[in-house]
């Protein structure tokens, strides 16, 4: 899940765009909380830059 999510989909669920990234933002988080391997907050970064990326 840690890499499907993204924010057109969010999008298509809520139309407010700020709303759809802060829900994927704290999906992100939610998911991370599990992955040790992605535990940083440069892991985020990264997985929201791309999340974000063909919008």
């Amino acid at each position: 899940i840690w890499n499907t999510l993204n924010l057109i989909e969010e999008m298509q669920k809520c139309p407010d765009k700020l709303q759809a990234f802060n829900n994927l933002e704290r999906e992100l988080r939610r998911v991370q909380r599990g992955l040790e391997a992605h535990s940083g907050d440069a892991s985020l970064r990264t997985r929201i830059i791309n999340a974000c990326s063909g919008v």
